[in-house]
């Protein structure tokens, strides 16, 4: 029962989504399409209505919000339960008739039947829908659910809970978030003005709806580790079934892209399985011990493997990256003949509400999210602006998109512009200048080392596209051209956070092409499965009428391009022999690309390190029971620390690495004065006032002026094992020497 209302607050929140998205959305978009919607949505939007009512309503952080989320919801599934079932019914009554006449070839084929039910169930197929998608996605379930059982603080049998990888350093900074709002300073909060539990003094100006998200799961019972792994393994398998749907339907029909597109998204990776092969031979010990993703024998490489070093690890990755692809759905759809024309303009302007108010909830999940979303459909809205005079209901769309997903923002980005003030919103800084990585100086090799083909082939793909996705794949590119030259953050590798959202787009490209290459028979044309993918790369009469006619009609007209095309036209290109190597080039390139990637995730779950035990746990407990939500505590700059992580208590300066990285103001000289405290420096004392220190927490491994701590402190609590001491500072003014009598 102590679940139950954490689980109703999932359960409603999804099932009213579901409700409402198949009466507005179904046929138009398939029941897995909506289904894997309705998680994203409902996960998103009941964040933002508990955060709403308890800021702005409550001040407080309490189960009345999750009340009224939940409420929410229940009345959505009331009102939308009933046309949403004669929806689910129909489609149920038609897959059953369509099974049953399954076992007949002729009947399925539709050579021998004209019944209605044979060409719904070839459209359901070729909607993307067919048993190969559900054994795709049931595949991706069972690794995430595997990876976030792993890593979302699993019991061990010592009763010491455990992580692993990079989720093992990341989960404490969203604990020290998650036990603010529970038990810190931000019990009581107001939206604009919530306390920093790393940076005392300071409002925090983070991504924090996530985390959000997870401290309402536990106040409805829920444990820390189920908090974590629930929405982590819904997340991330929405992301993976709807990057297939978008490329499916970005790429006119092709299954085996959308595959392709997962698995260059998911398993990405560069030169790192060279070392494996080349210098450890192979070994499992040395797949385990080193991460190839970003370590080869030659130095250290740019990128960050998708799967084990930002789905699972960076939770406002994990949220915002649905919210992207769901938004790229419904307005690809909503925007592409034919599909748009099937669409009632009831429907198209439903379409634009939802994706703007996705957008709109998007910077307080990820910042960076939400940008990559307007790079690219900006882009493309200054491409379609012909279409704007001409259509006014499309222009209103587009306006009703704009104004949602802007006006919602812009409140979320004024609480992160102290933070842009201290570091500025870009810096002009090329990627490859960093001198951390391998290929510094030469861009080629620099991505070629980082993710090996793939960016090359996502640039050279780009001349096979039809004009509508050309449009359409600008903007990531734009988004992939900015990224390299600016960086957002201090630490060069965060700009992987807005490059990854290229590779939604890029993915699509290069899986559609490499099924282009692989599908071309003897006769240089397309083979007979990607029936509704376009034709090879040699170009058809209709796809040079269309070049003719567009803005890069001199490029394409050039001499260059031109003894290309006669190039490719050799009788040579059309024969078997040629075919068959094509297959066996796509089948290396895609092995090249994606073994990195793969053996990184082979390798997860054997990464399982001590997170906390029970000391820990009885140390956080007491400081939760015995200080003030407000205390202010000096610790070491470890980044696992029952002071924020269990207490949500704060500090002067948490561990320096989140500090830099967020850059904070004058992070670095705070960590020097807190080594001055603990050091007796001659300066502790003002250190004391000026941040207002209530407690020391003493760790086993530090080194500190026993005498300073005595004469200032008092020891209040000390553990079983003497890992942690904490004192309460007692005295903030240095004493005086006692005066001596004068004769």
């Amino acid at each position: 029962m102590a679940y139950l209302e954490g689980l109703w607050m999932l359960g409603a929140s999804f099932l009213g989504t579901l409700f409402l998205f198949i009466t507005w959305f179904h046929p138009a978009f398939s029941l897995n399409e909506v289904f894997f919607f309705s998680i994203v949505f409902s996960i998103l939007s009941s964040s933002w209505i508990g955060f709403i009512v308890q800021g702005f309503w409550y001040n407080e952080f309490n189960e009345q919000g999750i009340i009224i989320s939940n409420a929410f919801f229940t009345v959505l599934v009331l009102l939308y339960a009933k046309s949403a079932y004669k929806k689910i019914k129909m489609s149920i009554e038609n897959f059953r008739f369509i099974t049953a006449a399954s076992t007949n070839a002729a009947y399925m084929s539709g050579k021998g039947s004209n019944s209605p039910y044979a060409e719904m169930f070839r459209e359901y197929v070729r909607n993307g829908n067919g048993l190969m998608f559900h054994i795709f996605a049931l595949l991706c379930f069972i690794m995430f659910y595997t990876l976030f059982d792993h890593h979302s603080l699993s019991i061990g049998e010592d009763g010491a809970s455990y992580s692993g990888g990079g989720c093992w350093g990341d989960i404490a900074f969203h604990l020290d978030i998650i036990s603010s709002f529970l038990y810190g300073p931000n019990v009581h909060f107001k939206p604009w003005a919530l306390s920093n539990p790393i940076y005392s003094g300071t409002t925090l100006q983070y991504t924090l709806l996530p985390d959000y998200h997870s401290a309402m799961l536990i106040k409805g019972g829920f444990s820390v580790r189920h908090a974590f792994f629930g929405p982590g393994v819904l997340m991330s398998w929405s992301i993976c079934c709807l990057l297939y749907f978008y490329t499916f339907r970005f790429t006119e029909g092709s299954k085996a892209a959308g595959w392709l597109a997962v698995a260059f998204f998911c398993f990405s990776g560069g030169v790192g399985f060279f070392s494996w092969i080349h210098k450890h031979g192979m070994t499992w010990s040395g797949l385990v011990d080193n991460d190839f993703a970003q370590h080869w024998e030659y130095g250290e490489l740019f990128w960050f493997q998708t799967i084990t070093h930002v789905l699972v690890p960076q939770r406002p990755a994990l949220f915002g990256y649905p919210g992207v692809l769901m938004i790229f759905i419904l307005l690809w759809t909503a925007t592409s003949a034919p599909l748009c024309h099937s669409l009632t303009l009831k429907e198209k302007k439903r379409i634009f509400i939802v994706a703007g108010i996705v957008a709109g909830m998007l910077p307080f999940f990820q910042a960076h999210s939400w940008m990559g979303v307007m790079a690219v459909l900006g882009v493309y809205g200054l491409s379609e602006t012909f279409k704007w005079v001409n259509e006014p209901f499309y222009f209103l769309n587009w306006l009703r998109f704009g104004i949602i997903a802007v006006v919602w923002a812009f409140p979320q980005f004024v609480v992160f512009a102290q933070r842009g003030k201290e570091w500025g919103f870009a810096q002009f800084k090329p990627l490859w200048t960093d001198p951390s990585f391998s290929g510094t100086g030469n861009p080629i090799m620099f991505w070629f080392y980082s993710l090996g083909f793939f960016v090359f082939l996502s640039l050279g793909f780009f001349f096979i596209l039809n004009g509508k996705q050309k449009q359409w794949y600008l903007g990531h590119l734009a988004l992939f051209a900015f990224a390299n030259l600016f960086l957002l953050q201090p630490w060069t590798k965060d700009n992987i956070k807005i490059i990854n959202i290229y590779m939604f787009g890029a993915s699509s490209v290069v899986g559609l092409g490499l099924v282009r290459l692989f599908n071309r028979d003897s006769s240089g044309v397309k083979g007979r499965r990607d029936k509704l993918s376009a034709p090879s790369p040699i170009l058809t009469p209709h796809q040079r009428l269309e070049q003719s006619q567009s803005i890069l009609a001199p490029f394409y007209d050039s001499p260059v391009v031109v003894k290309f095309n006669e190039f490719c036209a050799n009788p040579f290109f059309q024969t078997a022999t040629w075919a068959t190597a094509l297959k066996v080039v796509v089948i290396l390139l895609v092995v090249s690309m994606c073994f990195t990637g793969v053996i990184s995730v082979i390798r997860e779950p054997n990464l399982h390190w001590r997170f906390q035990d029970n000391e820990d746990l009885a140390t956080g407990q007491w400081i939760i029971d015995h200080t003030d939500p407000y205390a202010v505590f000096a610790t070491s700059e470890g980044h696992i620390v029952p002071v924020s992580t269990n207490a949500g208590r704060q500090h002067v300066a948490g561990y320096p690495g989140w500090l830099y990285s967020h850059a904070y103001n004058g992070w670095y000289d705070r960590t020097l004065h807190v080594k001055e405290m603990w050091a007796g420096d001659q300066k502790a004392y003002e250190r004391f006032k000026e941040y207002n220190v209530s407690y020391m927490l003493r760790e086993w491994h530090m080194t500190v002026n026993e005498a300073f701590l005595s004469e200032c402190c008092s020891e209040q609590y000390r553990s079983d094992s003497g890992r942690y001491a904490i004192y309460k500072v007692e005295r903030t003014e240095k004493p005086q020497p006692p005066q001596v009598e004068q004769q």
